[in-house]
């Protein structure tokens, strides 16, 4: 908790995807280590990577105009939607035009393109809290 909350302090949304909690669902463990001169590609390459990812990130479902994403984009929506004040966070939309920005710029080229073009109904993954393991995705469970 302590490194999510110092992590947080960096005013930085993509900290979001680099904090590892041991669950399923979080973002992938990194095999490097993150340093001050390569921290803004690291945080970028961990966004990409953590949206790109189908079952953990982001699924869009482009028959419907669907977007699935990680409940970590809601939860932190405040952090995603540059409103951070805990009154702001409480308000923030968890599917508005500012979290759909932000997706978009990290996002797969293809659904960044089709997020501009027609913004998707957004709907949250359940949250799979189970243990992750070294090679597959565990699923789901509910808390």
């Amino acid at each position: 908790d302590a490194i999510e909350k110092h992590g947080r302090d960096l005013h930085d949304p993509r900290i979001h995807f680099a904090i590892v909690c041991a669950s399923a669902s979080c973002p992938k463990l990194q095999r490097f280590a993150y340093t001050r001169e390569k921290l803004e590609g690291q945080l970028a390459e961990d966004a990409r990577g953590f949206l790109a990812d189908p079952k953990r990130g982001l699924r869009y479902d482009a028959a419907r105009n669907d977007l699935f994403l990680s409940p970590i984009l809601k939860w932190y929506a405040g952090d995603f939607t540059g409103q951070s004040s805990f009154w702001a966070r409480a308000k923030a939309t968890v599917s508005g035009s500012e979290l759909l920005e932000f997706v978009a710029r990290y996002a797969p080229a293809e659904v960044a393109a089709a997020i501009k073009a027609h913004p998707p109904a957004v709907h949250y993954f359940d949250y799979g809290w189970s243990l992750n393991s070294l090679d597959t995705h565990q699923g789901t469970s509910k808390p």
